[in-house]
């Protein structure tokens, strides 16, 4: 799984990309996927087999969010900057999950 989006990760960054970036890149590849598994909440009624395949299947979205990690370095807690006449803005982290169509699981007690 960490290989496949590496790869993914790899040809997005294209020319941008370098071998110095590995490290990097699969910390927030592995920050990704641990994130993914909290956002969706699985029940403890789901197998590890079950969890693995959904995780499988959200491989797009946790390659977005391993994106998402790795663009906002060094600004992680912020939700804008403005820099030498440059102004970003992040979206939440959320909105990648939704744009997928990734929601968590809900569990009635």
């Amino acid at each position: 799984m960490v290989d496949t989006i590496l790869e993914i990760l790899k040809a997005y960054l294209g020319d941008d990309y370098s071998s110095d970036m590995d490290a990097l890149l699969t910390v927030c590849v592995n920050r990704a996927i641990t994130a993914y598994k909290a956002y969706r909440n699985y029940p403890s009624s789901f197998s590890d087999a079950k969890i693995t395949a959904d995780i499988e299947l959200g491989t797009y979205c946790i390659a977005d969010v391993a994106m998402f990690y790795f663009v906002k370095q060094g600004a992680e807690f912020e939700e804008s900057r403005t820099e030498n006449g440059t102004t970003r803005t992040w979206r939440d982290e959320k909105e990648i999950y939704t744009n997928h169509s990734t929601f968590p699981y809900i569990t009635v007690l």
